[in-house]
């Protein structure tokens, strides 16, 4: 499994699931869905891979359960057209 630490804005990390194909890195902003529905966090690592006994270990520490949930995308930013430089 593809997994993340993301930071809420309440300072709290929680461990997600990554889709496999996506990596990504410390700093990234991501919305992940929770029981809040979705929102945004930042990763605090980059993201890495645990299968069996370790994933389970990790889990377990953190306080998460099977199955994590997800990360469903990255945030980009898109500034306005017509706002001039200060």
């Amino acid at each position: 499994m593809n997994a993340v630490f993301i930071r809420h804005f309440d300072n709290r990390q929680y461990l997600f699931e990554v889709p496999e194909n996506i990596k990504l890195k410390e700093g990234d902003r991501v919305m992940v869905r929770n029981r809040r529905g979705e929102v945004d966090g930042i990763c605090t690592c980059d993201s890495f891979e645990l299968e069996g006994s370790p994933l389970k270990a990790v889990v377990a520490a953190v306080g998460a359960t099977l199955p994590l949930k997800p990360v469903v995308g990255r945030v980009c930013v898109k500034k306005f057209e017509g706002i001039d430089d200060v």
